[in-house]
């Protein structure tokens, strides 16, 4: 084995999943905060006026924070699979990959694109509804790759036929398999057909810790020479400076890491977040000490803003989150075929003011910022949610 290979990162088993760790006074801030503001309205000040503060225009946003490039990831998931691939009679002919919910760029796609494969696509929506059956020819002399297993599922009472079709096409043959599949849709499918006895362990990308998420933050915004300089909004300090040991001298990354349960693309769309700039500060002004070049590129970095559910519909609306996140996106009609009550629009409609989900026309889907805050309200009410 070559020192390369053994620095590669690959996936692991779902069950080894790991969400980084909070900084150790994270809990005992959290606390103390909810305490103060009960008491007091008085904030922490900032280094400067917050009312110089904007959110970056599009164009600097899309320079600072530009797009997530999965490259990494893509290939950490091949060198994960090659050898597997290779094999001429593997020991199991299908490897389930589960991701994370809230990824729209449907990752396991992306990587089947540079792959000589058959990518198998979804069939149209109403199979789901009118009970046909939904057209299926697998060749059997290539690779498959099924990027989005949820995709061939409605959560309703005639929803799972064309799932169950594809499986048992997929499970006939002794052709290598790829199926992706979400956290949240792969706990339901487990649960409700066993698919976790009738495969081999799924698996997963390894969490986004401190050090894994600061590297790639800096390698995306400073792409095409870039050079920003991310300040923590409340002492000036550079977020990703570091110290003798080359340990990050702040904790923000470290609880970016950790409030995003480690998922790069929750913790991306948390940190273009809290991205400003500030309109009319003098860099003069500033202490000393933060010695801030007059021409430097500097990008604010705000305090986490947190998510809260909405108080009213509440029960509905726990049940419509876990339908979206399953479903990973859901048109209107989609919705009003699977909810149990005939007033969920209500709950859509507070979901949508409380920016917890992002309606786009006539399709809604979770808001990745606001994940966390979902997946812990349903845990803490007794729903089901995904490993991750």
């Amino acid at each position: 084995m070559t020192d390369d290979s053994k620095d590669q990162i690959l996936f692991h088993p779902l069950k080894d999943y790991s969400f980084p760790a909070e900084p150790a006074d994270e809990k005992v801030l959290t606390i103390y905060s909810r305490i103060k503001d009960a008491f007091t309205k008085e904030k922490m000040s900032s280094l400067i006026d917050e009312s110089n503060l904007e959110s970056l225009k599009k164009r600097k946003l899309n320079k600072a924070a530009p797009s997530p490039a999965y490259g990494s990831l893509i290939k950490e998931l091949d060198n994960t699979l090659r050898p597997w691939i290779e094999q001429d009679s593997p020991a199991n002919w299908t490897q389930i990959i589960v991701l994370p919910p809230c990824e729209s760029d449907n990752l396991v796609h992306l990587w089947a694109d540079g792959q000589d494969c058959h990518i198998i696509k979804p069939p149209s929506r109403n199979v789901f509804t009118d009970g046909s059956e939904a057209d299926i020819s697998l060749p059997k002399d290539k690779l498959l790759v099924l990027p989005r297993l949820e995709d061939w599922f409605l959560r309703h009472e005639k929803g799972l036929g064309p799932l169950r079709q594809i499986l048992e096409k997929i499970t006939e043959m002794e052709t290598p398999c790829v199926i992706g599949c979400n956290s949240w849709a792969w706990a339901y499918f487990s649960k409700v057909l066993k698919l976790d006895m009738m495969f081999a362990a799924p698996l997963t990308p390894k969490a986004f810790d401190e050090d894994r998420l600061a590297k790639w933050l800096q390698e995306i915004a400073h792409e095409g020479d870039h050079n920003f300089v991310f300040r923590l909004l409340k002492t000036g300090e550079n977020v990703f400076e570091k110290n003798d040991n080359e340990t990050l001298k702040k904790d923000y990354i470290k609880r970016l890491a950790a409030k995003s349960l480690g998922i790069p693309w929750v913790a991306w769309h948390l940190w273009r977040d809290g991205l400003k700039s500030d309109t009319d500060s003098d860099p003069e002004d500033f202490p000393e000490s933060l010695d801030i070049p007059a021409d430097e590129k500097t990008v604010w970095v705000e305090p986490f803003t947190p998510y809260k559910l909405p108080t009213h519909y509440h029960d509905h609306s726990l049940f419509l989150l876990q339908a979206i996140v399953m479903h990973n996106t859901l048109s209107l009609s989609e919705i009003a075929l699977i909810m149990p009550e005939k007033n969920w629009h209500n709950s859509l409609a507070a979901l949508v003011n409380a920016e917890i989900i992002i309606r786009e026309d006539d399709q809604v889907r979770c808001n990745p910022s606001a994940y966390p805050a979902m997946r812990t309200a349903l845990l803490s009410n007794g729903l089901p949610v995904g490993d991750i």
